[in-house]
């Protein structure tokens, strides 16, 4: 992310202009790698449509990785995040659809995409450790207490099944940890417990 900051933007205009460039101001290049964690996907038209969204999972289940998970509405499933190019990227598809009234002959046709990216967002690789930890220790006991409850409901004892539905109540309620307000034309993300989050951590784009 280093051309797309403040001193990123300095230093280019320093190399055009042929000026000398102060690199003391440059952090070491750990500081502007980013993953992205989240998407906000708008389909329909500019008129009207639907948003929904692809969540990575920031603490995953101990001996797993992080996985990604689609919120649509109250539909909550796995989602690969191979398909992002195809569910994001938004231009054109060949399909195949009939192109007689006897719907015998079938033709390929190129359409449009009804679904792309509108919002982005990113988060630092070297993550605070201290806030790590944090959620970590939170992660953990709230999804032993999700594991109580399920299994509870369950005929079974099925520890699998209670995990699965656990971590996919936990990510419903870190995402509506997030709330979305618009001031000036500008979106601002609103951390709950802002005394733990340094927010250079996110790029929202």
């Amino acid at each position: 992310m280093e051309p797309y900051t403040k001193e990123g933007l300095l230093r280019r205009d320093a190399e055009k202009n042929g000026t000398t460039f102060d690199n003391t101001i440059l952090r070491p290049p750990s500081y502007y790698e980013y993953d992205l964690v989240g998407i906000v996907v708008h389909t329909g038209s500019i008129d009207s449509g639907h948003y929904y969204s692809f969540i990575k999972e920031r603490v995953p289940l101990k001996g797993t990785k992080s996985q990604w998970f689609e919120f649509n509405d109250q539909k909550v499933t796995r989602f690969d995040p191979n398909d992002i190019p195809h569910e994001c990227f938004g231009g054109y598809e060949w399909i195949e659809q009939y192109v007689d009234g006897m719907r015998t002959q079938k033709e390929k046709v190129k359409r449009e995409i009804g679904h792309n990216a509108y919002m982005l967002f990113y988060q630092r690789k070297h993550y605070n450790d201290a806030f790590t930890k944090y959620v970590e220790k939170e992660h953990e006991k709230a999804l032993s207490k999700r594991i109580k409850t399920h299994k509870r409901n369950l005929s079974e004892d099925d520890t699998s099944t209670s995990k699965e539905n656990a971590r996919r109540d936990i990510m419903l309620q870190s995402h509506s940890g997030l709330r979305r307000s618009r001031s000036k034309n500008e979106i601002v993300i609103n951390i709950i417990d802002k005394k733990l989050t340094n927010n250079n951590n996110y790029i929202i784009i």
